[in-house]
């Protein structure tokens, strides 16, 4: 909450410093300020705060390194933006990284049916 009265007292000087204080009110900008308070907002935080409830808090922080992936991804689908095979490597290596943190480990004996311990 601090952060957020923080930031507020910050951006509304600014604003007012530095804008015409007027909102044209077109459809993309409301469809565009619902999704970012609705879903990038109020969702994701309530997505991560279920996630850190139910799992353990290094998986949660891994599932961070899908963002800028994604949103280039994302960018690739509604704006048209190259997505080029740098962009390609980078979001297989970090989807292959949240993979093996995410991913539950497998026990010795649960590699072959055959398999026993070294003693």
């Amino acid at each position: 909450m601090v952060q957020y009265v923080a930031a507020s007292a910050l951006f509304i000087t600014w604003a007012f410093s530095f804008e015409t204080m007027q909102v044209q009110w077109t459809t993309e900008f409301i469809a565009t300020l619902i999704w970012l308070v609705l879903v990038l907002s109020v969702a994701a935080i309530l997505l991560l705060l279920y996630m850190v409830k139910e799992g353990e808090s290094e998986k949660v922080a891994s599932v961070f390194y899908l963002v800028p992936p994604v949103t280039a991804l994302q960018a690739w689908v509604a704006f048209d933006e190259t997505f080029d095979i740098y962009g390609i490597c980078g979001f297989i290596c970090a989807a292959l990284a949240v993979y093996l943190v995410v991913k539950k480990p497998r026990l010795p004996s649960q590699l072959s049916p055959n398999y026993k311990a070294q003693s």
